[in-house]
């Protein structure tokens, strides 16, 4: 990945929210055979700077593999799904992101109780809309319960070119 993401360390015994990232990043496949499906998973920190990280390795992974139109509402997803996890206070939060053909899914695990819903916001109110907004972007969208660390996995397969 390039050095866009990296953050500085806050100090040598606690790790920056990029290089736990780093920890957890699987990695793109560096062959491309017929089965070649590009793939890639991390750990955001489960902390505000988690969503932005998320974002922003997303959108560098879709550039890299080339993904022009549907790029920004992957990553929207991406980062409501991560947004999500860390208000919930998640302990744990693991990104996998996969293209197939002309769909991204985007699957976030995390380890907060409680099941997404979408609901309906208020009109004054200042958060509730991500999930419709997931919703009305996604080819289509869900969730399933998960063994430990995580509790659940949320996922959307979004429309891509």
């Amino acid at each position: 990945m390039t050095s866009s993401i990296i953050a500085p360390a806050a100090s040598p015994a606690v790790p920056s929210a990029a290089a736990q990232m780093d920890a957890c990043h699987r990695g793109v496949p560096p062959a491309r055979g017929p089965a070649y499906v590009p793939s890639t998973s991390w750990c955001p920190p489960n902390d505000p700077t988690g969503p932005a990280l998320s974002r922003r390795h997303a959108r560098e992974l879709l550039d890299m593999w080339g993904v022009v139109g549907g790029v920004d509402d992957a990553v929207l997803v991406v980062c409501e799904f991560v947004t999500n996890a860390v208000r919930a206070g998640a302990s744990y939060i693991a990104v996998h992101v996969r293209l197939r053909g002309d769909l991204v899914r985007v699957e976030v695990h995390d380890s907060a109780g409680g099941l997404p819903t979408a609901g309906a916001a208020e009109v004054d109110a200042s958060s509730g809309r991500g999930l419709a907004i997931v919703a009305s972007l996604a080819h289509s969208w869900g969730w399933f319960e998960t063994p430990a660390p995580a509790a659940k996995c949320v996922w959307a397969e979004i429309p891509v070119r």
